[in-house]
């Protein structure tokens, strides 16, 4: 008999590949923004605005770091300014 699938840790390891490939792309020195924005533009509304969800929920943590040093401090110090303008929250209606 088939053990049962964990879509749960199989949907956890997507995120964490997702990142890795999105970490390894954004090392490369050459990497363009312009075209991974045009990509993410180019989805289905439902998928950017889930999209959307998914980079605030990363602008909000970044907002709770308590410690960082000059590499990251404009990023936590920016997500900050940002997070004061979303007081309900990051959760993104889902239409």
């Amino acid at each position: 008999m088939t053990e049962p699938r964990d879509w749960r840790e199989e949907a956890n390891e997507k995120a964490r590949t997702a990142a890795r490939v999105l970490s390894d792309w954004v090392n490369d020195m050459g990497h363009k923004n312009e075209v991974f924005v045009q990509a993410v533009m180019q989805e289905h509304r439902t998928l950017q605005q889930q999209m959307f969800e998914v980079m605030l929920a990363c602008i909000a943590e970044w907002a709770k770091a308590e410690q960082y040093d000059a590499r990251n401090a404009f990023t936590i110090l920016k997500c900050r300014e940002i997070m004061s303008l979303f007081p309900g929250g990051t959760k993104v209606p889902l239409i």
